[in-house]
Protein backbone atom coordinates (compact mmCIF):
# COMPACT_ATOMS: atom_id res chain seq x y z
CA UNK A 1 0.00 0.00 0.00
CA UNK A 2 2.68 2.50 0.93
CA UNK A 3 5.38 2.38 -1.75
CA UNK A 4 7.91 4.69 -0.07
CA UNK A 5 7.71 2.82 3.22
CA UNK A 6 7.90 -0.47 1.35
CA UNK A 7 11.20 0.58 -0.22
CA UNK A 8 12.63 1.51 3.18
CA UNK A 9 11.53 -1.79 4.70
CA UNK A 10 12.50 -3.94 1.72
CA UNK A 11 15.66 -5.50 3.17
CA UNK A 12 14.05 -6.44 6.48
CA UNK A 13 10.88 -7.39 4.62
CA UNK A 14 12.72 -9.91 2.44
CA UNK A 15 14.25 -11.52 5.54
CA UNK A 16 10.85 -11.73 7.18
CA UNK A 17 9.41 -13.04 3.89
CA UNK A 18 11.90 -15.89 4.08
CA UNK A 19 10.85 -16.83 7.63
CA UNK A 20 7.18 -16.72 6.66
CA UNK A 21 7.90 -18.87 3.60
CA UNK A 22 9.54 -21.50 5.82
CA UNK A 23 6.38 -21.61 7.96
CA UNK A 24 4.31 -22.06 4.82
CA UNK A 25 6.44 -24.92 3.52
CA UNK A 26 6.45 -26.69 6.88
CA UNK A 27 2.68 -26.49 7.11
CA UNK A 28 1.94 -27.49 3.55
CA UNK A 29 0.91 -24.23 1.89
CA UNK A 30 0.36 -24.85 -1.82
CA UNK A 31 1.97 -21.66 -3.11
CA UNK A 32 4.71 -19.43 -1.74
CA UNK A 33 3.46 -15.94 -0.98
CA UNK A 34 4.27 -13.48 -3.77
CA UNK A 35 4.14 -9.76 -3.06
CA UNK A 36 3.41 -8.71 -6.63
CA UNK A 37 2.45 -5.30 -8.04
CA UNK A 38 -1.01 -3.89 -7.29
CA UNK A 39 -2.20 -0.65 -8.87
CA UNK A 40 -4.11 0.51 -5.80
CA UNK A 41 -1.00 0.40 -3.62
CA UNK A 42 0.85 2.97 -5.70
CA UNK A 43 0.98 6.60 -4.45
CA UNK A 44 0.66 7.83 -8.06
CA UNK A 45 -2.51 5.83 -8.74
CA UNK A 46 -5.32 8.33 -9.54
CA UNK A 47 -7.73 8.88 -6.67
CA UNK A 48 -10.64 8.74 -9.13
CA UNK A 49 -9.79 5.19 -10.20
CA UNK A 50 -8.99 4.10 -6.64
CA UNK A 51 -12.39 5.30 -5.46
CA UNK A 52 -14.23 3.57 -8.32
CA UNK A 53 -12.43 0.31 -7.58
CA UNK A 54 -12.93 0.38 -3.82
CA UNK A 55 -16.62 1.21 -4.29
CA UNK A 56 -16.95 -1.73 -6.68
CA UNK A 57 -15.24 -4.09 -4.23
CA UNK A 58 -17.34 -2.72 -1.38
CA UNK A 59 -20.56 -3.53 -3.22
CA UNK A 60 -19.38 -6.98 -4.30
CA UNK A 61 -18.36 -8.06 -0.79
CA UNK A 62 -21.50 -6.73 0.84
CA UNK A 63 -23.86 -8.17 -1.77
CA UNK A 64 -22.32 -11.63 -1.35
CA UNK A 65 -22.11 -11.31 2.47
CA UNK A 66 -18.60 -12.70 2.23
CA UNK A 67 -17.60 -11.92 5.81
CA UNK A 68 -20.70 -13.17 7.64
CA UNK A 69 -18.91 -16.42 8.69
CA UNK A 70 -16.56 -14.50 10.99
CA UNK A 71 -19.31 -12.61 12.83
CA UNK A 72 -19.60 -15.21 15.66
CA UNK A 73 -15.82 -15.18 16.18
CA UNK A 74 -15.70 -11.39 16.32
CA UNK A 75 -18.78 -11.22 18.55
CA UNK A 76 -17.12 -13.53 21.10
CA UNK A 77 -14.02 -11.34 21.10
CA UNK A 78 -16.13 -8.22 21.64
CA UNK A 79 -17.88 -9.86 24.59
CA UNK A 80 -14.54 -10.97 26.02
CA UNK A 81 -13.07 -7.46 25.83
CA UNK A 82 -16.24 -5.54 26.66
CA UNK A 83 -15.83 -3.47 23.49
CA UNK A 84 -18.65 -2.32 21.23
CA UNK A 85 -16.70 0.22 19.15
CA UNK A 86 -14.70 -0.82 16.08
CA UNK A 87 -11.87 1.21 14.56
CA UNK A 88 -11.75 -0.09 11.00
CA UNK A 89 -8.38 0.36 9.30
CA UNK A 90 -7.84 0.53 5.53
CA UNK A 91 -11.60 0.93 5.05
CA UNK A 92 -11.52 1.81 1.35
CA UNK A 93 -15.07 2.80 0.38
CA UNK A 94 -16.51 1.74 3.72
CA UNK A 95 -15.61 -1.90 3.57
CA UNK A 96 -17.34 -5.09 4.66
CA UNK A 97 -17.32 -3.78 8.23
CA UNK A 98 -20.60 -1.97 7.50
CA UNK A 99 -22.54 -5.20 7.04
CA UNK A 100 -20.57 -6.95 9.77
CA UNK A 101 -21.43 -4.15 12.21
CA UNK A 102 -25.16 -4.67 11.70
CA UNK A 103 -24.78 -8.44 12.15
CA UNK A 104 -22.80 -7.91 15.35
CA UNK A 105 -25.60 -5.78 16.76
CA UNK A 106 -28.02 -8.62 16.17
CA UNK A 107 -25.74 -11.13 17.90
CA UNK A 108 -24.77 -8.92 20.83
CA UNK A 109 -28.16 -7.32 21.36
CA UNK A 110 -26.65 -3.88 21.85
CA UNK A 111 -25.45 -0.99 19.65
CA UNK A 112 -22.14 -1.45 17.85
CA UNK A 113 -20.39 1.60 16.44
CA UNK A 114 -17.59 1.86 13.90
CA UNK A 115 -15.12 4.51 12.79
CA UNK A 116 -13.88 4.20 9.20
CA UNK A 117 -10.24 5.12 8.54
CA UNK A 118 -7.87 4.84 5.61
CA UNK A 119 -4.46 5.99 4.39
CA UNK A 120 -6.31 7.45 1.39
CA UNK A 121 -9.76 8.40 2.76
CA UNK A 122 -12.65 8.22 0.27
CA UNK A 123 -14.60 11.14 1.71
CA UNK A 124 -17.67 10.75 -0.51
CA UNK A 125 -17.98 7.03 0.26
CA UNK A 126 -17.46 7.67 3.97
CA UNK A 127 -20.26 10.27 3.89
CA UNK A 128 -22.61 7.75 2.26
CA UNK A 129 -21.64 5.17 4.89
CA UNK A 130 -22.48 7.57 7.72
CA UNK A 131 -25.93 8.10 6.20
CA UNK A 132 -26.63 4.35 6.35
CA UNK A 133 -26.60 4.27 10.14
CA UNK A 134 -26.51 7.76 11.69
CA UNK A 135 -24.95 7.69 15.12
CA UNK A 136 -23.53 4.22 14.56
CA UNK A 137 -21.00 4.94 11.78
CA UNK A 138 -18.37 7.68 11.88
CA UNK A 139 -15.24 8.33 9.85
CA UNK A 140 -11.88 10.01 10.12
CA UNK A 141 -11.08 12.56 7.42
CA UNK A 142 -7.32 12.50 8.08
CA UNK A 143 -5.04 9.76 6.70
CA UNK A 144 -4.45 6.95 9.21
CA UNK A 145 -1.47 4.60 8.93
CA UNK A 146 -2.46 1.14 10.18
CA UNK A 147 1.09 0.65 11.50
CA UNK A 148 0.92 3.70 13.77
CA UNK A 149 -2.67 4.34 14.81
CA UNK A 150 -3.04 7.54 16.86
CA UNK A 151 -3.66 6.96 20.54
CA UNK A 152 -6.99 8.79 20.48
CA UNK A 153 -8.45 6.13 18.14
CA UNK A 154 -9.53 3.73 20.89
CA UNK A 155 -11.53 0.65 20.02
CA UNK A 156 -11.38 -2.88 18.63
CA UNK A 157 -9.24 -2.60 15.49
CA UNK A 158 -10.34 -4.43 12.35
CA UNK A 159 -8.88 -4.94 8.88
CA UNK A 160 -11.04 -6.48 6.16
CA UNK A 161 -9.43 -7.49 2.84
CA UNK A 162 -6.47 -5.25 3.66
CA UNK A 163 -3.73 -7.19 5.48
CA UNK A 164 -2.38 -8.73 2.27
CA UNK A 165 -1.37 -5.26 1.06
CA UNK A 166 1.48 -5.25 3.59
CA UNK A 167 4.78 -7.10 3.41
CA UNK A 168 5.54 -9.28 6.45
CA UNK A 169 7.56 -6.63 8.28
CA UNK A 170 4.85 -4.00 7.84
CA UNK A 171 2.09 -6.53 8.60
CA UNK A 172 3.80 -7.50 11.83
CA UNK A 173 4.20 -3.80 12.66
CA UNK A 174 0.40 -3.47 12.49
CA UNK A 175 0.01 -6.27 15.03
CA UNK A 176 2.80 -4.89 17.22
CA UNK A 177 1.23 -1.42 17.24
CA UNK A 178 -2.04 -2.94 18.46
CA UNK A 179 -0.22 -4.86 21.21
CA UNK A 180 1.76 -1.77 22.25
CA UNK A 181 -1.52 0.15 22.53
CA UNK A 182 -3.33 -2.67 24.33
CA UNK A 183 -5.93 -2.67 21.55
CA UNK A 184 -7.73 -5.85 20.48
CA UNK A 185 -7.40 -6.49 16.76
CA UNK A 186 -9.02 -8.64 14.09
CA UNK A 187 -7.63 -9.40 10.62
CA UNK A 188 -9.99 -10.92 8.04
CA UNK A 189 -9.31 -12.04 4.44
CA UNK A 190 -11.61 -13.87 2.02
CA UNK A 191 -8.79 -14.40 -0.50
CA UNK A 192 -6.38 -17.35 -0.43
CA UNK A 193 -3.49 -18.77 -2.42
CA UNK A 194 -5.53 -21.59 -3.91
CA UNK A 195 -4.56 -22.53 -7.51
CA UNK A 196 -8.11 -21.80 -8.71
CA UNK A 197 -7.93 -18.15 -7.58
CA UNK A 198 -7.18 -16.55 -10.99
CA UNK A 199 -10.17 -18.27 -12.59
CA UNK A 200 -12.40 -17.14 -9.74
CA UNK A 201 -11.18 -13.58 -10.16
CA UNK A 202 -11.77 -13.66 -13.92
CA UNK A 203 -15.38 -14.65 -13.25
CA UNK A 204 -15.71 -11.94 -10.61
CA UNK A 205 -14.32 -9.27 -12.94
CA UNK A 206 -16.81 -10.26 -15.65
CA UNK A 207 -19.65 -10.22 -13.13
CA UNK A 208 -18.60 -6.80 -11.88
CA UNK A 209 -18.41 -5.47 -15.43
CA UNK A 210 -21.81 -6.85 -16.40
CA UNK A 211 -23.61 -5.63 -13.28
CA UNK A 212 -22.05 -2.18 -12.99
CA UNK A 213 -25.02 -0.34 -14.61
CA UNK A 214 -27.46 -2.21 -12.36
CA UNK A 215 -25.72 -2.10 -9.00
CA UNK A 216 -23.86 1.21 -8.80
CA UNK A 217 -24.65 4.87 -9.58
CA UNK A 218 -24.54 5.32 -13.35
CA UNK A 219 -22.28 8.33 -13.43
CA UNK A 220 -20.69 9.35 -16.76
CA UNK A 221 -17.22 8.69 -15.34
CA UNK A 222 -18.10 5.20 -14.12
CA UNK A 223 -19.73 4.24 -17.42
CA UNK A 224 -16.84 5.69 -19.43
CA UNK A 225 -14.16 3.84 -17.46
CA UNK A 226 -16.15 0.60 -17.28
CA UNK A 227 -17.41 0.26 -20.85
CA UNK A 228 -15.96 2.77 -23.33
CA UNK A 229 -12.45 2.47 -21.87
CA UNK A 230 -12.78 -0.59 -19.56
CA UNK A 231 -10.02 0.32 -17.13
CA UNK A 232 -12.01 -0.44 -13.99
CA UNK A 233 -12.81 -4.12 -14.72
CA UNK A 234 -9.30 -4.74 -16.05
CA UNK A 235 -7.56 -3.25 -13.00
CA UNK A 236 -10.09 -5.00 -10.75
CA UNK A 237 -9.08 -8.34 -12.27
CA UNK A 238 -5.33 -7.64 -12.02
CA UNK A 239 -5.38 -6.35 -8.44
CA UNK A 240 -7.83 -8.98 -7.21
CA UNK A 241 -5.75 -11.79 -8.72
CA UNK A 242 -2.58 -10.44 -7.14
CA UNK A 243 -4.40 -10.11 -3.80
CA UNK A 244 -4.86 -13.89 -3.75
CA UNK A 245 -1.12 -14.55 -4.18
CA UNK A 246 -0.33 -11.99 -1.46
CA UNK A 247 -2.72 -13.40 1.14
CA UNK A 248 -1.21 -14.90 4.29
CA UNK A 249 -2.19 -18.39 5.40
CA UNK A 250 -3.31 -19.05 8.99
CA UNK A 251 0.07 -20.65 9.71
CA UNK A 252 1.91 -17.58 8.43
CA UNK A 253 -0.25 -15.34 10.60
CA UNK A 254 0.46 -17.53 13.63
CA UNK A 255 4.18 -17.25 12.90
CA UNK A 256 3.90 -13.45 13.06
CA UNK A 257 2.28 -13.54 16.49
CA UNK A 258 5.15 -15.57 17.96
CA UNK A 259 7.55 -12.68 17.30
CA UNK A 260 5.49 -9.96 18.96
CA UNK A 261 6.78 -8.33 22.13
CA UNK A 262 4.94 -6.59 24.95
CA UNK A 263 1.92 -7.63 26.95
CA UNK A 264 0.32 -11.04 26.69
CA UNK A 265 -2.35 -11.60 24.07
CA UNK A 266 -4.72 -14.41 23.25
CA UNK A 267 -4.52 -15.17 19.53
CA UNK A 268 -7.17 -17.09 17.60
CA UNK A 269 -6.37 -18.00 14.03
CA UNK A 270 -8.05 -20.15 11.42
CA UNK A 271 -10.57 -20.26 8.60
CA UNK A 272 -14.35 -19.93 8.76
CA UNK A 273 -16.11 -21.06 5.57
CA UNK A 274 -13.33 -19.76 3.36
CA UNK A 275 -12.46 -16.64 5.36
CA UNK A 276 -9.06 -16.50 7.05
CA UNK A 277 -9.08 -14.72 10.41
CA UNK A 278 -6.65 -13.68 13.13
CA UNK A 279 -8.08 -12.19 16.33
CA UNK A 280 -5.93 -10.93 19.18
CA UNK A 281 -7.18 -9.78 22.58
CA UNK A 282 -5.08 -8.68 25.58
CA UNK A 283 -4.98 -11.05 28.55
CA UNK A 284 -2.71 -9.15 30.93
CA UNK A 285 0.65 -7.37 31.33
Amino acid sequence: MFAREALQLDTRGRACDDRIAVAARINGSLMRRLHLFEFEDQPWFPALLRDLLTEQLQFELEARRVYQPIVPHLARALRRTGRTHLVDLCSGAGGPVLGVRAALEEQLGEPVTVELTDRFPNHDAFARARERAPGRIDSCGAPIDARAVPGDRAGFRTLFSAFHHFRPTAAQAILQDAVDSGAPIGVFEFTSRAPRAPLAMARAALRVWARTPLDLPRTPTRLLLSFVVPLVPWIYFVDASVSHWRTYTPDELRAMTTRLGGQRYRWECGRARGVTFLIGTPTGP
